[in-house]
């Protein structure tokens, strides 16, 4: 089986679904930027992909709806299957791809916007208040699914 590696900016906020069984996925879509060194237009050219991820539990599902948002950057690995062609209503044909998402980690979480007089802001992460308990700090992890790759598997 041929894996698909994918790093890319979450587009939209991940939608919960169900199949026919009760199990539980995931569908949203990854945009990623074909870089000018490989076209030769002034700017990259988006590309979008449609993914899936299929939660191996209850516990999985709730970690990937806490975790992935819109805007976080991805790591992606999974299967690249092609579907339906169509014509769009300019009259080109067109491909459309989806990954079926194997393994996935959050390498940058998305910042918080807030509506402001001023037009949207970008806020800092919160800091605890001085007064606050302090607890141990423990090192941060990326957030991955529930599966961890073996360092022999990974690309680069």
């Amino acid at each position: 089986m041929a894996f698909t590696y994918l790093i890319g900016r979450v587009g939209n906020k991940p939608e919960m679904k169900y199949t026919t069984n009760g199990k539980q996925f995931f569908v949203f879509r990854v945009a990623d930027a074909i870089d000018k060194v490989f076209v030769k237009d002034e700017d990259p050219i988006d590309q979008w992909f449609d993914c899936i991820v299929f939660a191996k539990d209850d516990r999985d599902g709730a970690n990937f709806a806490t975790t992935v948002a819109s805007g976080c950057l991805v790591s992606l690995r999974g299967v690249l299957t092609q579907k339906k062609p169509y014509t769009g209503a300019d009259g080109v044909r067109r491909l459309e791809y989806q990954l079926k998402v194997e393994h996935w980690r959050v390498l940058v979480p998305a910042q918080r916007k807030e509506k402001a007089a001023g037009g949207d802001q970008t806020l800092p992460e919160q800091k605890p208040k001085p007064d606050a308990p302090q607890q141990p700090q423990q090192p941060q992890q990326p957030q991955q699914g529930s599966v961890a790759p073996d360092d022999d598997d990974l690309p680069f």
